[in-house]
């Protein structure tokens, strides 16, 4: 046991061992063992020790962790888990196993379990700093940043000296729009940390976010001189020019994203060398293909004319959703299911045989895009004829069985009501606070016009209150695909809508279209602008407080009243 008390770890295993070779079968020679080979790196044979000990010492809790341990950084997170409940079977108040089950459970992806096992530990040891800063870390992946916020200062009031804690908090008080303090704890780490790339990396967003671009560049570009590899530096700055409208210089940066731990890439690994707007396409074949979400799609597909305009043939391999859209683009172009690639050889051999590639994002850079060339502003989509005609009809069965009053416009008939879309959810990703809840947003829709839900789907709560209003039309199950938005958005006379995809689809089709922004809306949508230059038919509307829907949603109202009493 000196030996081991001594670190001299070779030794006192070739000790143990022999004693083991000796006959010696005793619960505490195995776990010393299975100790020193634990911290000697070989988690396999010391987990076969500990799973000795146990056999003949059921109630040795510590094994029973440390078993947990071994299993965890071999990656069989579920054992481990099973292996610290036993643990705590066997000593309910051994913290350490609660925090090795919780953040077993972070690292599985629920960080729900990892909060309650964290609060289990602290609640025994209230005075580990790391234990804190772990909470921190999983109630920010949980959306509360508040709570995150109460862990890491009472991780940095444990360990003054703890940068990474000052970090997290920095970058959560970003979140919350306190952009001033999050620069102050970020400030705080890189005084610990001098070669802190991250955190001059997460000043520099909350100096962007605080308006200051210049200072914003500058820790950016901090960051990068640390880490001259950093993708994530590269790209944040590419999105804080964006944002400023400084798109000459941000579009090679953004390139970086296919690097970032964003990980902007392709299913498919494809042949070609990227075309980024060297050598002219006359006569090539161009494959575009897809990356990021829906919207970005549908942001990209106005440069497939340009690139007609010089002389290429193209293929596009897009998400099905958006195939059909596309076909109408242009009569020669060739439209492809990106996710029917692998399996269908008929269109792996269409890809292999393009010339070149580029990814649909990278079509700006490829066109060297300005504030003032962004192609197409005016719509280059267009929904099916026979589409729109269906849906025409479904609208003026809703507009005739809605209890609305026929005089409810001031006297005119039913057929002429306004018509007004709605999208107030999308997904929680990459934006979780992008959403309006449908009762705030009902507050501000003057009675009237008919108004029509653009959602695919609906909760409980959404469906009680569209029946309890009366005058909010679902066309939920109606809407399979992009083709099916699109005809019915074609049949209103305005939408409005928060920050996604149909947002852009509406923009491509040149439909009017008022949108709904946080406070820190996505780079394409400008800082300060009230019209998009991607798409002239759309007018915005952003929070001037931080996740303050009230604070835009009466503007809101106050123009839709105005536009409404031009119609009449």
């Amino acid at each position: 046991m000196t030996k081991h008390s001594e670190g001299q770890l070779d030794e006192a295993i070739g000790l143990y061992r022999r004693c083991e070779q000796a006959g010696i079968e005793h619960a505490g020679l195995f776990y010393a063992l299975a100790l020193a080979l634990q911290q000697q790196g070989d988690h396999s044979q010391a987990l076969d020790y500990y799973e000795r000990v146990n056999r003949l010492d059921p109630s040795n809790a510590d094994a029973w962790m440390n078993a947990g341990v071994a299993l965890a950084t071999q990656g069989a997170r579920e054992e481990a888990i099973a292996r610290y409940e036993l643990a705590i079977e066997a000593n309910p108040a051994l913290a350490m196993a609660y925090f090795n089950r919780g953040l077993a459970h972070q690292e599985s992806a629920r960080p729900q379990q990892a909060c309650e096992d964290y609060q289990q530990a602290l609640a025994i040891d209230p005075n580990q700093a790391s234990w804190w800063y772990n909470l921190g870390a999983a109630r920010e992946e949980c959306g509360d940043s508040e709570a995150a916020m109460q862990a890491y200062q009472r991780a940095v009031g444990l360990r003054p000296n703890y940068p990474e804690a000052y970090c997290n908090a920095g970058v959560v008080l970003r979140s919350l729009g306190r952009y001033e303090a999050s620069v102050m704890w970020l400030d705080a780490a890189i005084r610990l940390k001098p070669d802190y790339a991250e955190a001059f990396s997460n000043r520099g967003l909350a100096l962007k976010d605080g308006g200051d671009i210049d200072a914003a560049a500058a820790s950016f570009d901090r960051a990068i001189e640390l880490k001259e590899d950093y993708a994530n530096a590269y790209l944040n700055k590419a999105f804080s020019l964006l944002l400023h409208d400084r798109y000459e210089q941000a579009w090679p940066l953004y390139e970086w994203r296919f690097r970032s731990s964003q990980a902007f890439k392709s299913a498919h690994n494809f042949i070609q060398d990227p075309w980024t707007g060297q050598g002219s396409l006359a006569g090539k074949t161009l494959l575009i293909h897809s990356e990021q979400g829906l919207g970005d799609n549908l942001q990209g597909l106005r440069y497939v004319q340009p690139a007609l305009a010089q002389g290429a043939r193209i293929v596009l391999a897009l998400p099905q959703a958006l195939v059909s859209l596309a076909q109408r683009i242009a009569a020669n172009l060739v439209v492809i299911d990106e996710d029917r690639i692998a399996a269908d050889r008929s269109l792996q051999a269409i890809v292999d045989a393009c010339d070149l590639r580029c990814s649909i994002m990278s079509l700006p850079l490829a066109f060297q895009t300005t504030l003032k060339t962004i192609p197409q502003a005016k719509g280059y989509l267009s929904a099916m004829p026979e589409r729109i005609r269906l849906r025409e009809e479904q609208l003026a069965w809703a507009l005739h069985a809605s209890p609305e009053a026929p005089d409810a416009m001031g006297g005119e008939s039913q057929s002429r009501r306004l018509r007004i879309g709605l999208v107030w959810r999308g997904k929680s990703l990459p934006d979780p606070h992008r959403s309006v809840d449908l009762a705030q947003l009902c507050a501000h829709l003057p009675q009237g016009p008919l108004y029509v839900s653009l959602q695919q789907s609906h909760s409980d709560e959404d469906h009680s209150l569209m029946q309890e209003r009366g005058d909010i039309v679902s066309f939920g199950k109606h809407l399979e695909s992009f083709d099916d938005t699109a005809a019915l958005a074609s049949c209103l006379d305005l939408s409005l809508c928060i920050d996604t995809s149909v947002a852009h689809l509406l923009g491509a089709l040149g439909l009017p279209a008022w949108l709904i922004l946080r406070r820190q809306a996505d780079w394409r949508w400008g800082r300060e602008r009230s019209h998009s230059p991607w798409y002239e038919s759309l007018r915005l509307y952003r929070q001037t407080r931080h996740n303050d829907w009230s604070s835009v949603l009466p503007r809101l109202e106050a123009d839709l009243r105005h536009w409404l009493s031009g119609k009449a």
